[in-house]
């Protein structure tokens, strides 16, 4: 009766393949060892000339060196051969494929690591790049150039005199054809929420949040939108990201003009990227420094229109004083009323401009790179404490309406209104508001009036509605211009 080991041997070896590129002589090692039960015990069947082993049989675990001899594998410079040798034992065979070539010259790195060309060197500076940076300067690896017959050498020569050397071995990459410039996009993680956090500690959570991007966008073209109620000033923080196409240099500037926008950095540069080829910028927005930026931009605009407006209301004032002398006779209630509206219309333009301070909207955009070609669009909008509008702009004679009030203060308020014109009435002088409200309104013109109109052959009019609301440190007054006649 046979005695069989129980469990059995089972080969394992270390390698898949061998590659091979020498300028005569190359030696190497690997090993095998027993993944099962037993004692293994096998032999190497080398099918490679040139090709050698010690030990060339083994048993247990074992450390085999190779060494490959060129010449006697009649190679001539430039040759390669298509091999194979065997690993056989009681735990099994694996064949191992071999590739061998003659070479003018190669370069040994500080690891050990053979270089023979600028494939092998691009390789090596994925995994080693400041090693690769170093020995791009050798003259060793220069000499390989030569040997191998490096078509760019002048290119070569004018990036071996760059001080950069980040800069210089990724351009001979590119140069030579193994990789792309790299390349840089805004990367929003899929994963992550789109609203910012605020840092300050001493505050609770801001009401403001990042929107989602409007659909105009581009893959270059970024857009980040928030969103702050009135009465809050604390700072927004936030961040974006940036992702480059592979592991190859990047200094970019970062290129923006606003006063109020804060960024972590002025430049990226290949340091500030993660093995995920990601890198992060925060910035911070000062709402004071917002509502400066939009003051001084709104006082200049005021005193360019308030130079216009002179000069219009001089040529009105002439044309006027002209139409007084041929119509002097013809002074009714209604010219007076007019006037009074005129009047009331004009203190409406300078209370419009002074309350619309309140709603500040601002947009910046950050280039990233001196080319400008991806950039990020950072909004921000501060609510003004109220908004209100009518629900049409023209009303008929005998009509119904109302005022929609949006209230952003995050308090219930009353609102007080007045109209100086009793064609429009309201049910009450004060209304409660919450969030949001209506308050409504009929329009209805008395017989008197209605003839007047049509013996004048006007064919509307014009008045206002005011509202007026307080809240705690702050008086807030509106004014709404409603036509009466149109439709």
């Amino acid at each position: 009766m046979n005695a069989y080991e129980f469990p059995l041997p089972k080969l394992s070896v270390d390698i898949e393949s061998l590659e091979i590129e020498t300028k005569s002589l190359h030696n190497g090692n690997f090993s095998v060892k027993n993944v099962g039960g037993g004692v293994l015990k096998g032999k190497i069947i080398s099918r490679c000339a040139g090709l050698f082993f010690e030990p060339d049989e083994f048993e247990g675990a074992t450390k085999i060196n190779f060494s490959f001899n060129a010449a006697t594998a009649g190679l001539g410079i430039g040759e390669a051969i298509r091999s194979k040798f065997f690993v056989t034992s009681n735990g099994g065979e694996k064949e191992i494929p071999v590739s061998a070539k003659l070479i003018k010259m190669s370069l040994t790195a500080p690891d050990g690591q053979i270089i023979a060309n600028i494939r092998d060197f691009f390789e090596y500076s994925k995994k080693n790049p400041s090693q690769a940076r170093r020995l791009f300067i050798d003259s060793e690896f220069y000499m390989l150039l030569l040997a191998t017959g490096y078509e760019f050498m002048e290119v070569y020569e004018s990036l071996h005199k760059d001080a950069n050397r980040e800069r210089a071995t990724d351009n001979f990459f590119v140069l030579s054809g193994l990789k792309k410039q790299t390349e840089m996009e805004i990367f929003f993680p899929s994963n992550e929420t789109s609203e910012s956090e605020n840092r300050d500690e001493t505050a609770e959570f801001s009401d403001f949040s990042n929107q989602p991007p409007p659909k105009n966008e581009t893959a270059n073209e970024k857009i980040l939108e928030f969103v702050q109620m009135p009465g809050d000033s604390r700072k927004i923080y936030g961040e974006f990201k940036i992702k480059k196409s592979d592991g190859g240099y990047v200094d970019a500037p970062l290129i923006f003009d606003a006063p109020w926008l804060k960024l972590s950095s002025g430049k990226l540069s290949s340091a500030d990227f993660d093995e995920e080829n990601i890198a992060t910028v925060d910035f911070t927005i000062d709402p004071r420094a917002v509502r400066r930026a939009v003051e001084i931009s709104r006082k200049k605009n005021h005193a360019t229109s308030c130079e216009k407006n002179i000069s219009t209301q001089n040529e009105k004032f002439a044309a006027r004083d002209v139409e007084i002398s041929h119509e002097k006779n013809h002074t009714t209630r209604d010219e007076k009323n007019i006037s009074t509206q005129n009047e009331k219309f004009a203190a409406h333009d300078d209370d419009d401009f002074f309350s619309s301070q309140k709603n500040i909207f601002v947009r910046e955009k950050i280039f990233i790179g001196a080319e400008k070609k991806i950039s990020l669009e950072i909004i921000y909008r501060r609510l003004p404490p109220l908004v209100v509008k009518l629900s049409r702009d023209a009303y008929r004679y005998a009509d119904k309406g109302f005022i929609e009030i949006f209230n952003n203060t995050g308090m219930n308020m009353k609102i007080d209104v007045f109209c100086p014109e009793n064609y429009i009435r309201f049910s009450a002088r004060s209304y409660p508001v919450g969030a949001r409200g209506e308050i409504s309104f009929d329009v209805k013109l008395s017989t008197f009036l209605n003839a007047q109109m049509l013996f004048r052959k006007l064919p509307y009019m014009r008045t206002i509605i005011e509202l007026k609301a307080k809240i705690p440190g702050q008086e807030i007054k509106k004014t709404l211009p409603i036509i009466i006649g149109e439709w």
